[in-house]
């Protein structure tokens, strides 16, 4: 499905045209329009790149889960509220400067910046059933991988069945199989391809350091991050942040404890 709205994005009209990722980091925010105009064009065109990321709190939700019990997260820093969040004029979708193809296999593309986009898909690759589980075995369920049979694709992580995928059909709506170093995993995503988004607003996805999930969802014309290598701290992360209606890709600060 496409999506389309009409905007101002960088100083020029567009029609036909919707919104849903990251674009620059906070310490490059452009300045705020002062106008009322131009604050009510900001707010219109955020709420219809909200339309095409019903599942963005889910894609959210899945990276925090990645990096080990899901942390409460505050903008900019503790204690943040929306009124330390200047407004961000609409800009231009970022393109994939010389991507790469994904270690990983399945058409994924690492672009210059880390973050992700979507070329031609091709089944994950599998390494299973591997010779040994993942380890310390903190738990009883498993001790090998063909111990997990309770569907395809199963494998013993820390003592524990999980289950992972080759191809998207394998994963459920507003999810797509992510390819890993030995199986792909499902995870959240709001398009599964660039004709799921608005014209020059392309899929994108973030898969944080050290961990075998991503989100995948288009860039919007008002998000300040594309993935978590666009924020200034390795403790904040970009994720979707609703604020007063309006939904776009922020870095958002852990807060831990």
């Amino acid at each position: 499905m496409r999506w389309f709205w009409p905007g101002v994005v960088g100083g020029v009209l567009v029609a036909g045209s919707s919104v849903s990722a990251c674009g620059t980091t906070r310490a490059n925010e452009p300045a705020a329009d002062t106008g009322e105009a131009g604050a009510a064009g900001v707010e219109d065109a955020g709420r219809a790149g909200a339309a095409s990321s019903s599942h963005a709190g889910a894609a959210a939700q899945a990276g925090s889960a990645a990096l080990g019990g899901g942390p409460s997260l505050t903008r900019g820093g503790a204690g943040g509220t929306a009124a330390d969040v200047p407004p961000i004029e609409p800009h231009a979708g970022v393109p994939c400067d010389d991507p790469q193809p994904s270690a990983w296999g399945g058409g994924f593309l690492v672009c210059e910046d880390n973050s992700l986009r979507i070329g031609e898909r091709s089944a994950c690759p599998s390494a299973l059933p591997r010779e040994a589980p993942t380890e310390p075995l903190v738990d009883d369920q498993c001790a090998v991988d063909l111990d997990c049979t309770g569907s395809p694709h199963g494998f013993c992580a820390y003592g524990q069945c999980r289950y992972g995928c080759v191809s998207d059909d394998e994963c459920g709506a507003d999810a797509l199989c992510f390819c890993g170093a030995e199986i792909g995993v499902c995870v959240s995503a709001a398009c599964r391809s660039d004709a799921d988004c608005p014209a020059d607003y392309p899929c994108t996805g973030n898969h944080p350091f050290g961990v075998d999930t991503a989100t995948f969802r288009c860039q919007t014309p008002l998000d300040t991050c594309r993935s978590d290598y666009d924020c200034p701290s390795p403790r904040m992360h970009c994720v979707v942040e609703p604020m007063s209606g309006v939904e776009r890709l922020t870095c958002v600060l852990d807060r831990v404890g």
